[in-house]
């Protein structure tokens, strides 16, 4: 994320290697992390990183402890700043972005989201909108399967996906997206024709990787 000063991270748990990357290995000066499930149980490891006992959503929720996007955004006062956005919300992620005005969108460089319950039929329509929305902001760079479970029941993977119309879908699917902002020839953007996982991915967990052999 060259250039870029700032991370909302949303979703933090305990697993923050990836926040952590951004300052050591990229330099961002501040990581600001969501999480209002960890009950005072986590304390910032880098003096980078500030905790906020929040959620995302798609409204403002007091007494849920939930806020949107653009709230935190213009609290912080970082319309104007140049961020990442790491999202893993466990499903709150489709409301949340889709109630996000594209302004504030396009002030992020980079979207790093974990999508949930993409093969819940009931739902794709919705999904197929929100993915539209963010395809006018963004391209996609990159796809991996979370192979959260394979490290206890290697037979998992055969569950990280379901059928849908003759096409398997995966359940959960990590997507990384640069904006268009950073793409100064919208021509070169094409299908990717690699397979997926690359040599740049690593498992979630310690097991083996989930092939993709029809995504993107």
């Amino acid at each position: 994320p060259r250039g870029c000063e700032v991370c909302y991270s949303y979703g933090v748990s305990q697993e923050v290697s990836f926040d952590a990357e951004l300052v050591t290995q990229h330099g961002l000066r501040l990581v600001r992390q969501f999480d209002m499930t960890l009950g005072g149980a986590y304390t910032p490891p880098l003096p980078q990183f500030t905790f906020y006992d929040e959620g995302l959503g798609a409204s403002r929720d007091a007494a849920a402890r939930l806020d949107t996007l653009e709230s935190h955004v213009r609290r912080f006062g970082e319309l104007d700043v140049r961020k990442v956005l790491q999202c893993d919300v466990e499903g709150a992620e489709w409301e949340a972005l889709w109630a996000c005005p594209g302004a504030v969108l396009d002030s992020f460089d980079h979207l790093v989201i974990e999508f949930h319950g993409l093969d819940e039929l009931a739902s794709m329509g919705f999904h197929a909108a929100l993915l539209e929305k963010l395809n006018v902001h963004f391209v996609v760079v990159h796809v991996h399967v979370n192979n959260h479970g394979l490290d206890v029941d290697a037979d998992a993977a055969a569950q990280k996906f379901t059928e849908v119309l003759g096409t398997l879908v995966p359940r959960t699917l990590e997507v990384s997206y640069l904006s268009r902002r950073l793409v100064p020839d919208a021509a070169r953007v094409a299908r990717a024709a690699k397979a997926f996982p690359t040599p740049l991915d690593y498992p979630n967990v310690h097991a083996p990787d989930v092939m993709l052999n029809v995504w993107p």
